[in-house]
């Protein structure tokens, strides 16, 4: 199967309550309308936002949500059957399907833990029947990162394999990490430890993406977390936690690889990150 491979700065708002965004350009998802009513699939394979947008001839059945805070639980499908209708968030945390004037955007500011595909109907017009389907599939999350974390009451895991390794993560916008300053959770996200204590060498660095980088392995595995919130006393349902497990170090220890290099977020908190969209032909 042949992809075509469109590269565009999308925007991410790491904000807790979802707020739509309006990226420059994002990419575009679209479908032919045939009497066969194809599937068009396209692959997202980063945290960003896509551009659903149906051809001449058709209307889009699922628009978004026209308020942001409704974003989350806009009406989407599971598979390419009209019966199937699902709110986003059961297919996808950290995702929102906001309508903006004429344009419908679907963006992700958290990627799930497995692949998820998102789809949207393209009606015939006038009708009746359908057009097409678009399909957007969600890639699963680097084990490194980067990843955000971003929806309350989740949590997201980040896996160490090797040494010399880098994982990378960002809070929303309005949440700081925890704990405060050279302390680590351990993996209950309660009980705080020295870094240097858990991980010898390893060192956390804090910003619009934070980067834990680990240049050895421990003798036996470690499981660590870091907590999204305003305050450290937050409620479960307010807080993101961000676990990172450890492996032990192997006989004849190993290099590991760095996380992908996050673009700079502005001062406004919004992340710039470039989001890839495949589209397979």
């Amino acid at each position: 199967m042949m992809k075509t491979s469109f590269l565009s700065l999308a925007v991410a708002c790491l904000v807790w309550a979802p707020v739509h965004c309006i990226a420059a350009d994002p990419p575009v998802a679209t479908c032919v309308s045939r009497d066969d009513s194809p599937t068009q699939t396209y692959q997202l394979a980063s945290i960003g936002q896509v551009r659903i947008t149906c051809p001449g001839g058709t209307t889009l059945a699922n628009r978004g949500a026209e308020q942001a805070d409704n974003g989350p639980t806009a009406e989407v499908y599971s598979e390419a059957d009209a019966g199937k209708n699902v709110a986003l968030n059961t297919l996808l945390v950290g995702g929102t399907y906001v309508r903006a004037d004429a344009n419908d955007n679907l963006t992700v500011s958290q990627l799930p833990t497995k692949a998820v595909t998102v789809l949207f109907l393209c009606n015939r017009q006038p009708g009746p029947g359908v057009g097409c389907w678009i399909a957007v599939e969600v890639a699963a999350q680097p084990p490194l990162g980067p990843q955000a974390c971003t929806v309350g009451g989740s949590e997201v895991t980040l896996t160490v394999t090797a040494a010399n390794a880098t994982a990378q993560f960002a809070c929303a916008a309005t949440k700081n990490v925890f704990p405060e300053g050279t302390n680590v959770y351990n993996s209950d996200c309660k009980t705080e430890t020295p870094l240097s204590t858990a991980l010898p060498g390893a060192t956390l660095t804090r910003g619009n993406m934070n980067a834990l980088k680990i240049p050895t392995l421990p003798s036996a595995a470690k499981n660590l977390c870091f907590v999204c919130a305003t305050n450290v006393g937050d409620e479960a349902n307010q807080k993101c936690s961000v676990k990172i497990n450890v492996s032990g170090s192997p006989q004849g220890g190993g290099n590991g690889s760095v996380g992908l290099t996050a673009r700079a977020a502005s001062a406004l908190g919004i992340l710039m990150v470039g989001a890839a969209l495949v589209r397979n032909v």
